[in-house]
């Protein structure tokens, strides 16, 4: 089950579909922001064994996965560069409370659930329409890669709402999945109400 508020309009999906260069280009930086981000969390919270466990291997998936999508980016003659401002990612973590070091750390993994969430949706959209639309840069290989893309996402969107839990669980919070599933709906809103306000643009996100 994916924690979300609103879907994903059908604008993006034509977007998307008709810009797969950039989708491509843009999903192998997101990949590597996402191993970063792993490792980031690694680092700043290594009180956790399970956390630095689970965010490691984590980590090495997502590595994997840029990976894949880079190798195809260089087969079909697109360049990486460098990756652009998210406005959807940053304004998202700008929702993160800086009240303590503990709030902080649950909404930044909640976050992070909601991101991989909408990541997840979106590749599901683009792994079933594919198909229907090969083109100069959607062959079998790209098809193949996002249908199974797309599952792995929902299992990182569980886990870091399961590490969000675990943070307040160990840190003795009374009622630590009532408080996280109240903060992850708070942050659901926003991030529903977020992905309506933005401009549609051919990336994830």
């Amino acid at each position: 089950m994916l924690h979300l508020v609103g879907t994903t309009s059908s604008a993006w999906l034509s977007t998307a579909l008709s810009s797969m260069d950039k989708i491509l280009v843009d999903h192998a930086h997101c990949e590597h922001k996402a191993a970063v981000t792993a490792l980031s969390f690694v680092s700043k919270y290594p009180d956790d064994p399970r956390l630095i466990t689970a965010l490691g291997a984590l980590a090495r998936d997502e590595a994997g996965h840029f990976t894949r999508v880079a190798e195809l980016c260089v087969t079909k003659g697109l360049s990486l560069g460098h990756p652009a401002k998210d406005p959807y990612v940053e304004a998202l973590l700008g929702r993160c409370r800086t009240s303590s070091v503990l709030d902080g750390r649950v909404d930044r993994l909640l976050c992070c659930a909601l991101i991989e969430g909408r990541s997840c949706e979106r590749l599901q959209l683009l792994a079933e329409a594919l198909p229907q639309h090969k083109q100069a840069f959607v062959d079998d290989d790209v098809c193949a890669l996002y249908a199974e893309l797309w599952r792995e996402e929902a299992t990182h969107h569980t886990l870091f709402i399961e590490l969000a839990e675990r943070s307040l669980r160990r840190s003795g919070v009374a009622s630590a999945h009532e408080r996280t599933l109240s903060r992850l709906r708070e942050l659901a809103a926003w991030e529903g109400e977020l992905l309506a306000r933005l401009p549609t643009r051919a990336a994830l996100h």
